[in-house]
């Protein structure tokens, strides 16, 4: 089936800001909704095997609807248009990591060694409290 089949069976919508529970938002609001959503609907979640099969197309329109509103050129196109182009869309499917990236920062070396600055203290002072009292 289609992408807009689905959307329309599943969620009685095609429009992807409806699917989010959203009412044009921004960057920040989509991918909060998204992460709420996707936690809702996602496969691993649901306990129920009858269920299931319909969950797990729930979460992959989700993932899909958060594509497009999550690009500025695809959002750009759908609010011109209201149209989804499913041919564009499975396309997508080989850029799982570009998707992560948009929902997770990525950790740099400047990162771990700022975390590692930032808590080096603490430890030092956690083993001081505790054995300082064994020392004298």
């Amino acid at each position: 089936m289609s992408f807009v089949n689905d959307a329309k069976r599943l969620f009685g919508t095609t429009d992807l800001y409806e699917i989010l529970h959203l009412k044009g938002s921004k960057l920040k609001r989509i991918k909060k909704a998204f992460f709420k959503l996707s936690l809702q609907f996602h496969p691993d979640r649901c306990d129920d095997d009858t269920k299931k099969v319909q969950t797990t197309a729930k979460f992959q329109i989700l993932n899909r609807a958060y594509a497009i509103l999550s690009d500025k050129q695809k959002r750009a196109v759908y609010d011109e248009s209201g149209t989804i182009d499913d041919a564009e869309i499975c396309s997508d499917d080989a850029y799982w990591l570009d998707k992560w990236r948009l929902i997770f920062k990525k950790v740099t070396k400047e990162d771990i060694d700022s975390f590692i600055r930032k808590f080096r203290g603490m430890i030092i002072a956690l083993c001081y409290y505790l054995f300082h009292s064994v020392v004298e």
